[in-house]
């Protein structure tokens, strides 16, 4: 759904504004079921339910790797901000996992599958640090907006934060050797790993290779150390946020409400309780 495709020689004659209704699909149609199915997959008695889910989201990928001619390579120049079947996938594997004490393996699909399943999550990371290195300049301010609305608060619960479990899973239980090659070799970096006192990359410009070394640099920062499904609670995760945002600047209560994921009132107010600092109001 709403593929993008890198423009290399001229800009784009006319900048669509329709991908927000790209988003709000995805969000309406497949991610608000996939919550309320979620809902009913916090004890071991529906664990067999999870387990189904499980199954058929591994089979209906593989009937979408086919329809699509997809082998081992995404196909250069192009990426799409949604994976529906790839994030029910992650939420159903996080919540088994979390709250069903099954096994992780046990819900694992062969390597070949699982290369298959980390390709297109990590090629949007990839995407992201080109789309902030102005490789994607010729496609328009639309494109940035992709990438934005992709992590912002309102969508990233249901977009980024599977797409980054899934890839912690994939890194977890494929070869760390080819897992990390394939990370260097998305964000087109591979060349510049080298001892040599010149390369030469045929790929990246002069200007574009710093950035996108250090967006994969700090994707794998991000792999090992963001915690959001690999055992933090609500609170704790609400907390990580929070704080977050208090680090960059001072914010107030309703910009800070704006700004994160969580959506539990009393919870929120209880952490904002130990976190915030209100200055005291002095009136002359």
């Amino acid at each position: 759904m709403n593929l993008n495709k890198r423009e290399l020689n001229e800009h784009v004659e006319f900048e669509s504004q329709t991908y927000y209704a790209a988003f709000a699909a995805e969000l309406e149609a497949c991610a608000q079921p996939m919550w309320g199915l979620l809902t009913h997959c916090k004890v071991k008695e529906t664990q067999e339910y999870t387990k189904t889910v499980v199954r058929y989201c591994l089979e209906t990928l593989q009937i979408w790797f086919d329809a699509i001619g997809f082998i081992d390579e995404p196909a250069p120049n192009q990426v799409t901000f949604h994976l529906p079947l790839h994030r029910y996938y992650a939420m159903f594997l996080s919540r088994a996992v979390k709250c069903q004490g099954l096994d992780l393996d046990s819900l694992l699909p062969d390597q070949e599958m699982l290369m298959k399943i980390m390709v297109h999550p990590l090629q949007i990371q990839a995407c992201l640090s080109e789309i902030h290195s102005n490789m994607w300049v010729r496609n328009g301010l639309q494109i940035k907006g992709q990438a934005m609305t992709y992590v912002q608060s309102h969508f990233c619960n249901s977009m980024i934060d599977p797409d980054i479990y899934l890839l912690q899973v994939c890194a977890s239980r494929l070869d760390p050797d080819y897992f990390i090659s394939s990370v260097f070799e998305r964000f087109k970096v591979v060349d510049l790993l080298t001892m040599a006192s010149q390369h030469q990359n045929a790929v990246l410009d002069s200007e574009q290779e710093r950035p996108m070394l250090e967006g994969a640099l700090t994707f794998l920062v991000i792999l090992i150390s963001l915690r959001i499904h690999l055992g933090m609670t609500d609170d704790e995760i609400l907390r990580s946020e929070m704080v977050s945002q208090l680090c960059m600047n001072d914010r107030t209560h309703s910009a800070l409400l704006d700004l994160v994921s969580f959506t539990n009132m009393l919870k929120m107010y209880y952490i904002i309780r130990r976190v915030f600092f209100f200055p005291l109001r002095i009136f002359f």
